[in-house]
């Protein structure tokens, strides 16, 4: 028995919030591979780190503006972030 399957195309969107979706993914997944090797921290290891710190930073602003209901001039990517958290 054949099933037949709707295909579904993604609006403009959904194309954009799953395109930050997985760039926060692979964010993500390196930060946990740079977390796991034993070497000296370098420069490159000290860039992640440092994005990292500005992400947790972008978070607690959004965290920040839903509890008060002021929103800044970044409201729409820190509240967005602090969604996904």
């Amino acid at each position: 028995m054949d099933v037949e399957h709707p295909v579904r195309m993604l609006t403009h969107s959904g194309l954009s919030r799953m395109s930050g979706v997985l760039g926060e993914g692979f964010f993500a997944d390196n930060v946990v591979r740079s977390f796991r090797r034993k070497d000296e921290l370098k420069t490159e290891k000290k860039a992640l780190l440092e994005k990292i710190l500005e992400y947790i930073s972008i978070i607690e602003n959004g965290k920040e503006q839903v509890s008060t209901g002021r929103l800044r001039d970044n409201a729409i990517k820190s509240i967005s972030a602090y969604k996904r958290m």
